[in-house]
C-alpha cells in the first residue's frame, strides 16, 4: 500500500495575500511582510515597494518611478530587481537586502 503525503494548503490569509499581489497595479505602495514568497513580472509601478520581516520579493521587467524611496526593506528580507527600470534611491535596515536598484 502506498501512502501519500497530504497537500499543502494555503492558509486563507496566505491566500488572501497572493490574491492582493497577483492584482497589485503599481499605482499605489506594494507592501509584503513575514515570510511571503512573492514575483511579479512587467509591473509599471509609480508608488515603490515595502518589505520586511522574512519577505522574498523577486520583481522582473517593468519599472519603478518612486518619488522618495523605490524600496524600502526592512528585517531579512530580500528583494531582487531583475531587469527592472528603477528610479528613486532603495533603503534598508538590519539585515535586509536590495539588488538591482540604486
Amino acid at each position: 500500500m502506498r501512502h501519500r503525503r497530504p497537500r499543502a494548503r494555503a492558509s486563507p490569509a496566505g491566500a488572501a495575500k497572493a490574491a492582493a499581489a497577483a492584482k497589485w497595479d503599481g499605482k499605489t505602495t506594494f507592501e509584503c511582510g513575514g515570510n511571503d514568497i512573492v514575483a511579479r513580472n512587467g509591473i509599471t509601478a509609480t508608488a515603490g515597494v515595502k518589505a520586511a520581516g522574512n519577505c522574498q520579493l523577486t520583481m522582473t521587467g517593468g519599472s519603478i518611478t518612486a518619488s522618495t524611496s523605490s524600496v524600502v526593506a526592512s528585517g531579512s528580507a530580500k528583494v531582487d530587481l531583475v531587469g527592472t527600470k528603477v528610479s528613486g534611491k532603495s533603503k534598508t535596515s538590519a539585515a535586509a537586502k536590495v539588488t538591482g536598484a540604486p
